[in-house]
């Protein structure tokens, strides 16, 4: 597996998907799983906890088979970390996008089994935290019709990640809104506190308008060079100091390639696209496209 899988202007990691059903095949009791699917179903928002807990314990105990996960494994380079994410049918859907809800593991080491294992079956659990069940109870989705894929890829050790709308939250299709900071994405992602980079690209000029400046502290980072290549680490960010923070240039180059980027997957997908990736020297990667809600 590599980032060599190109697809005109970006790239996007290998790797590999455990389809709906295998979460399923996985538990050790079917009986027990039906059991404990009811309670989430009717269980009083004051006991709710207790369910979500007993449903997550059970579930973190169901590992993908072994066989299956050697043979995946088998194709990894030594060294190779992976992100192992959550692809539910509750998710990333035009009408109940889901982002953020469940959890993806990154930094996984490709080549051990256990460690790929304990990762599915941490991302299968997350399908019944807390959040996911009144998601689903406030969408009137039923706790049994929701299903959990896992895909991992590998993990891209971005300079630079963004979120990308391609139909701006707030100019409409006129303009694209990007969302970026250093690292691998954390920080858009899973609500860490700052603010990131946010600029609105006008899709007539190019031209690239700065709504907000990026001011988080801390990064994560994944390395890219022998002999720790692809551990993660966490380091300081003085975003003062960033390119995009002091050059216009910096700035319009960014927003060329992320326009491109834009018009690219709305045309081949034909919808405006809820967008995630990143910049790996001059390559762009898209990690994800999803339906942009409206």
């Amino acid at each position: 597996m590599n980032l060599a899988h190109k697809h005109g202007n970006f790239k996007a990691p290998e790797g590999f998907v455990l389809p709906f059903g295998c979460m399923e095949a996985a538990v050790s009791d079917a009986n027990r799983f039906a059991q404990l699917l009811s309670t989430l179903e009717t269980v009083a928002l004051d006991n709710i906890d207790d369910a979500c807990a007993a449903m997550q314990e059970f579930i973190s105990n169901a590992l993908p088979p072994e066989a299956v996960i050697e043979h995946v494994c088998s194709h990894a380079d030594p060294g190779m970390r992976l992100v192992v994410r959550s692809s539910a049918n509750v998710e990333d859907l035009s009408g109940m996008s889901a982002a953020g809800l469940y959890e993806s593991v990154i930094g996984v080491d490709a080549v051990n089994v256990g460690d790929v294992q304990r990762a599915i079956s941490e991302v299968w659990a997350s399908l019944y935290s807390r959040r996911a069940v009144l998601a689903r109870r406030a969408a009137g989705v039923k706790q049994a019709d929701a299903r959990m894929a896992v895909f991992a890829q590998e993990m891209s050790a971005n300079a630079l990640s963004f979120v990308l709308h391609t139909q701006s939250p707030i100019r409409g299709k006129t303009s694209v809104q990007a969302e970026l900071c250093v690292g691998l994405g954390e920080a858009l992602a899973n609500g860490t506190d700052g603010t990131p980079w946010r600029f609105e690209i006008d899709r007539n000029t190019g031209k690239v308008d700065v709504l907000a400046y990026a001011n988080h502290a801390t990064s994560l980072r994944s390395r890219a060079t022998p002999p720790n290549a692809g551990q993660v680490v966490v380091e300081c960010v003085d975003y003062t100091r960033q390119d995009l923070s002091t050059s216009i240039d910096a700035r319009n180059a960014i927003g060329k390639k992320l326009l491109e980027i834009a018009n690219t997957l709305e045309s081949e997908l034909g919808s405006a696209q809820d967008v995630e990736g990143g910049f790996l020297g001059d390559d762009v990667v898209v990690v994800q496209s999803r339906p942009q809600p409206q």
